[in-house]
């Protein structure tokens, strides 16, 4: 869903995108029915499991929140930010390109990215927080990893996002921690042998 905030973002200052993937691979149907369900317009719904595993918007707000989905809560948000989402998902369509030359911005979710480069990179704001003590090592060394493939597809320059500046400040806190550690046993030692 952060992909296709940035994608609408880009499409409403008239801009050409290019999908890693492409578009298709990305849940712009789905959230095109979570809009109408939103609308309390059932009848437009496609996807009709949507309509089988929540009994209204209420219900699938509730579940969103309940369960901190991250994917969930990104939708509701877009469906709260524009007024009339299945016109721009339109204006999105038609703004997609097949080729990446023809593209002014090319977007990608971190998993697809892999193995690609360009010259400047923006992450989006959306990965958890990799230092949450209550992330399991797991999903903290998984989104670790995410983080660093992202990071290192740029070639030139990376806008950072929260969780980079996050982990970036806790290694520089770690190290000088450290360092004042190290220095405060060597002036131990030395008081000692005096």
């Amino acid at each position: 869903m952060g992909v296709i905030e940035t994608a609408l973002a880009a499409t409403a200052e008239g801009k050409k995108v290019y999908w890693v993937g492409g578009i298709d691979a990305y849940q712009i149907n789905e959230l095109q029915d979570i809009y109408w369900y939103a609308m309390a317009a059932p009848d437009k719904v496609r996807n009709k499991k949507l309509l089988d595993d929540f009994q209204d918007y209420g219900e699938y707000q509730e579940v969103a929140k309940a369960t901190k989905d991250p994917e969930m809560s990104r939708a509701i948000k877009i469906i709260g930010s524009y007024d009339s989402l299945p016109d721009l998902l339109t204006l999105l369509r038609l703004n997609t390109v097949k080729e990446e030359f023809g593209a002014d911005i090319t977007v990608s979710t971190a998993h697809r990215c892999k193995g690609l480069e360009w010259d400047n990179v923006q992450l989006y704001d959306d990965f958890p927080d990799v230092l949450d003590p209550e992330l399991d090592i797991a999903t903290r060394d998984d989104e670790i990893n995410l983080l660093y493939v992202a990071s290192t597809r740029a070639m030139r320059v990376l806008a950072l996002n929260s969780a980079v500046e996050m982990v970036i400040r806790y290694i520089t806190h770690k190290r000088l921690v450290e360092k004042q550690m190290k220095l405060a046993a060597e002036a131990t030692e030395d008081g000692a042998t005096q």
